[in-house]
């Protein structure tokens, strides 16, 4: 697992869904206004200051930051989440060899 110079959304996208699928967690699908938000669902929020996980938590919208309230760079959460998947493999008892 070699780290890269600069993430694109795409990889940073299939490293979120692989990890949410490690962890027991659905990816939310978008909002929509017959559908509202979510509920139980994460996805990752991007800003100008980084991008963090967010859980909708009921349907009026409230959410929570269930990992950390630090914002990563795109590049940083990319190289976070690949380990974290990684090491959960390992605690899984899958190996990479």
């Amino acid at each position: 697992m070699a780290t890269v110079k600069r993430a694109k959304n795409k990889d940073l996208e299939v490293a979120f869904e692989a990890f949410c699928k490690c962890m027991g967690k659905r990816v939310a699908r978008p909002w929509s206004k017959e559908l509202g938000y979510d509920v139980g669902a994460w996805y990752l929020q991007h800003s100008g200051s980084g991008t963090v996980a967010i859980e909708e938590l009921n349907k009026g919208g409230g959410s929570s930051s269930p990992i950390t309230d630090r914002r990563y760079t795109p590049k940083e959460l990319l190289d976070v989440l690949r380990f974290a998947v990684a090491a959960i493999g390992v605690r899984k008892g899958y190996s990479r060899r």
